[in-house]
């Protein structure tokens, strides 16, 4: 698959889903280790790029979203807003500050604060705006250029708007085919993405419900799609892009990660936000991952409160480690949300 300037050669490239809280540089170094093919930043606010500008504390704050270390790369920088001329000016900013290989705009986010202000998703609602933007991010840019689109916002529309994103320059599309109702409920319906596949000439990448090599095979197979975006199961479980990665190579996926193997996950990862954010925050950070890491381990569920309370990292690292070493089979189910 090629993606503008970046050629994935014959294989089917694996992304890491831009995820708001989530792929920070830590959580991005640790996914490319298992073999994340591309890595995207947590959504960018045009508004904050170009507006704080003025106020050196808020610029940075927003900038800095977009920090990566040496080898986190190639680097997709996700943007979200709704006016062309401050969405063309972020993506300068972007490219001027910062090391980034591919540009996104964020057509997808389904959350109320962000739909209410008319960004995300709610720009299918207006696929007239949806190419206007396009274009201006297009005329901003000769980096390979991608939209994030749903279903569509009140009505299917995913089609629609694909095909304007496509006329207006944007090098693929990413679909990840469910409503703005369904918000990360219910099945993503995966026969959207091969109508979407069917109509346009651009790559065209699948996304929604990927939790196992299993799935994203399916998915491959069912939609016809060029490449994989793993968002809230990579989040769960890092080393799924490993297992498909080996899947898609016709090898046989390695297995989850035991107790061991996750509590020392967890400990990389802590130490890498320590690096990235400082102590403070690394220790607050690391505790979603913590409970996500040991769902489905005996006394998982008592230990919760105790890990979400923890007051510093080690502590919480020993309280997970009790659940995850309780259990040395580290037989645990492979599926998660």
């Amino acid at each position: 698959m090629r993606l503008g300037r970046l050629d994935f050669g014959d294989r089917t490239p694996v992304l890491l889903a831009p995820l708001a809280g989530y792929t920070d540089a830590a959580f991005r170094a640790v996914c490319r280790r298992f073999g994340a093919d591309l890595t995207y930043t947590e959504m960018v606010s045009a508004d904050g790029l170009t507006l704080a500008r003025r106020v050196s504390k808020g610029f940075r704050k927003t900038i800095d979203l977009l920090a990566a270390e040496e080898d986190d790369h190639p680097l997709g920088a996700q943007l979200f807003g709704k006016d062309p001329a401050r969405l063309a000016e972020a993506c300068r900013i972007a490219v001027g500050e910062r090391r980034i290989e591919t540009i996104d705009l964020n057509a997808g986010c389904p959350v109320r604060k962000v739909v209410n202000s008319g960004h995300g998703v709610a720009l299918m609602r207006d696929p007239p705006l949806l190419g206007r933007i396009v274009a201006a991010l297009r005329a901003a840019t000769d980096l390979p250029l991608t939209v994030k689109l749903r279903s569509g916002a009140e009505t299917i529309n995913v089609v629609e708007c694909a095909r304007i994103c496509e006329r207006e320059g944007a090098d693929a599309v990413i679909v990840h085919p469910r409503t703005r109702a369904q918000m990360f409920g219910g099945r993503a319906h995966w026969p959207l993405i091969a109508e979407v596949k069917q109509a346009l000439r651009a790559p065209v990448v699948g996304n929604g419900d990927v939790t196992s090599a299993e799935l994203a095979l399916r998915l491959r197979e069912e939609t016809g799609c060029d490449a994989v975006m793993i968002g809230r199961g990579a989040v769960a479980r890092p080393w799924l892009f490993a297992q498909v990665r080996a899947a898609f190579a016709g090898e046989p996926p390695p297995p989850d990660l035991d107790g061991a193997g996750r509590l020392a996950l967890l400990r990389e990862l802590g130490a890498l936000l320590e690096k990235t954010k400082g102590p403070a925050r690394a220790g607050k950070e690391i505790r979603k991952f913590a409970l996500y890491f040991t769902k489905g381990f005996p006394g998982a569920a008592a230990a919760r409160q105790a890990i979400a309370g923890a007051a510093t990292m080690d502590a919480m690292l020993e309280r997970a480690g009790l659940v995850f070493l309780a259990d040395k089979k580290g037989d645990v189910d492979g599926r998660s949300s």
